[in-house]
């Protein structure tokens, strides 16, 4: 019986109002039902399992309706589908970090939305900038690599080691991307797989003296 999964679009009932026989003395059967392993993300689903219209074959007396033969059991079992879809998602669309910063790391959260069911990975890398940008060697290094959430896990997080020069730049940019989500049955890239990460310069000039006008002019009796 339906409740929020639907037969035909989240589960197949091939066994839909099957008389289920039990000889003598056997006491257990089994029927199967069919899950679609859909790719959307969204809640847990339900159906239920219901059994009905009990009927003792007696051998002698033939075909006999007797409901005590289910009193006191369990007749109405729910079926609870888990839902095991996600997104993995860079956590913000800018990551801004301090020229000099405690430990001179820039840190980048990576998140997983939807069902947190099973382990999965995700692919980065962190390339210059296109405006302003930062160097790689010269205000940052480069990383590649893959971060890792298990099952249950829904947030991780890693390191973009940052360079403190001592030159004058202004703030430079530098683009963090996510690729390759994986394994592509439970999970998949979110829309935010690009962001960017601003480095703060804290180099700033130490100024110049000089006069605020090329000429000056004076009355002779001003006196000063």
């Amino acid at each position: 019986l339906d409740g929020t999964a639907t037969d035909g679009v989240h589960y197949a009932n091939a066994n839909s109002d099957t008389t289920l026989v039990f000889a003598e003395a056997e006491a257990t059967k089994t029927y199967t039902l069919t899950l679609f392993n859909d790719s959307d993300i969204n809640a847990d689903r339900v159906f239920t399992n219901i059994l009905f219209n009990p009927i003792n074959r007696d051998p002698v007396l033939g075909p006999n309706t007797d409901f005590s033969l289910i009193d006191n059991s369990i007749t109405n079992v729910p079926v609870f589908v888990v839902n095991d879809d996600s997104e993995i998602n860079l956590s913000f669309n800018t990551y801004t970090v301090n020229e000099q910063t405690a430990g001179s790391n820039a840190v980048v959260q990576v998140s997983r939305t939807g069902s947190s069911v099973g382990t999965v990975t995700v692919f980065y890398d962190v390339r210059d900038g296109t405006n302003s940008p930062a160097l790689d060697g010269l205000d940052y290094r480069s990383v590649s690599g893959s971060v890792v959430m298990t099952n249950g896990q829904t947030e991780t997080t890693f390191l973009v080691p940052v360079i403190d020069d001592t030159l004058v730049e202004g703030d430079e940019t530098a683009i963090i991307t996510l690729t390759n989500a994986g394994p592509t049955n439970i999970t998949r890239l979110g829309a935010r797989d690009e962001a960017l990460l601003t480095i703060r310069d804290n180099d700033f000039s130490a100024g110049e003296f000089h006069f605020s006008q090329p000429t000056y002019t004076l009355l002779e009796d001003v006196g000063q």
